[in-house]
């Protein structure tokens, strides 16, 4: 990403700017965390879930190597849970499906590490709308095998959203 010169004057990126939020937030303590990419970051998870314990640390545009990077600020909260959703970033940006499983295994053993249970959100589908989706989603699918695959072996809770977000397939159009 970097620092962005807007007339001459350091313009930062959206990535920069959330990030440096996180580490200046008075780290108040949080039952839970939701960790992800824009489609975490565009939530507002106290109100739809109606628990107010809970702390959004999504990024739009991020992959799982800024989720991995981004740990440290997780536990400045202390929370008991962490849900992550991520992945779609990193195919989009031709990031090998064995490189987004490494990375979400490190992201586990380091939330573990910390006593700090992990739950894991499928990687949501693309719409029809979107050029190459079906290519797109035969990539969420195998990924989403992988992430089951792990989280079998480690015995942590996987929720796959594409049963209700999803038809056919594809994300549902008014998602």
């Amino acid at each position: 990403m970097g620092i962005v010169k807007k007339n001459n004057t350091p313009a930062y990126s959206h990535y920069e700017i959330r990030n440096q939020l996180f580490a200046e937030y008075d780290n108040k303590k949080y039952k839970v965390v939701m960790l992800g990419d824009s489609i975490t970051e565009r939530t507002a998870w106290n109100e739809l879930l109606g628990i107010p314990d809970i702390a959004n640390r999504g990024i739009d545009s991020d992959t799982t190597e800024g989720f991995y990077k981004r740990l440290p600020d997780i536990y400045k909260i202390e929370p008991e849970l962490c849900f992550i959703m991520g992945g779609i970033n990193d195919i989009h940006q031709g990031i090998p499906i064995d490189k987004i499983l490494a990375n979400m295994e490190a992201i586990i053993n380091e939330l573990i590490k910390n006593d700090i249970k992990p739950i894991m959100q499928s990687t949501l589908y693309v719409s029809i709308d979107m050029l190459n989706w079906e290519k797109t989603n035969k990539a969420v699918d195998s990924l989403n095998t992988g992430l089951k695959n792990i989280y079998i072996e480690r015995n942590i809770l996987f929720i796959d959203i594409n049963k209700k977000l999803s038809v056919d397939g594809a994300l549902r159009k008014e998602y």
